[in-house]
């Protein structure tokens, strides 16, 4: 029993260092696969965009869109108006003016409908940004005809609020999308 005793004695540091090599090749192998976890991790993080600027930017997208939906609506409101109660001895626009609201009342009916018919509850920005661009264009037009009185200085701003407007929605949607 002694022999035993001291044969299951010296089998002690054996089954130590055998229990000690097994524990650290486990251990390496938890130490690659936390280092290469850590890895994809990080790409993760660097490939995905900045939840925050994006919010962000979407939020000013936002307000932009409110802003114009109101500058519509207000020169909605005018053109009706003008519409409604014509000044004699002016050049009138009326039928000119009812054109473009049937015309801009159109757009936004078929970009309406599209989005109805894709199933969604919002339209796409590029649909908005050309009905936008159409509008631009036509109280251009109006101004250019000499049918939409306007000095040099609110020609040039106009221009340079498109022009900025524009500006503004390309880079949000670039910073959507970016280009690769």
């Amino acid at each position: 029993m002694e022999k035993d005793s001291l044969k299951n004695l010296l089998l002690l540091p054996t089954e130590a260092q055998n229990r000690l090599e097994k524990a650290s090749e486990t251990n390496q192998q938890l130490s690659y696969c936390v280092e290469n976890q850590t890895l994809i991790y990080q790409d993760l993080l660097q490939s995905s965009p900045d939840i925050e600027e994006l919010e962000k930017n979407i939020d000013e997208v936002n307000k932009e869109i409110q802003n114009v939906s109101e500058n519509l609506a207000d020169a909605q409101g005018a053109l009706l108006d003008i519409l409604q109660h014509p000044k004699n001895g002016q050049n009138t626009v009326g039928p000119i003016l009812e054109a473009i609201l049937k015309n801009t009342m159109k757009s936004l009916q078929v970009v309406s409908l599209h989005a109805i018919s894709n199933k969604r509850t919002f339209v796409q920005i590029l649909d908005v940004m050309n009905i936008e661009r159409q509008i631009f264009q036509i109280v251009g037009d109006l101004a250019e005809r000499g049918l939409l009185k306007e000095t040099d200085k609110e020609a040039d701003e106009r221009s340079e609020f498109i022009k900025q407007h524009t500006n503004k929605l390309f880079q949000f949607l670039n910073t959507i999308n970016p280009q690769e």
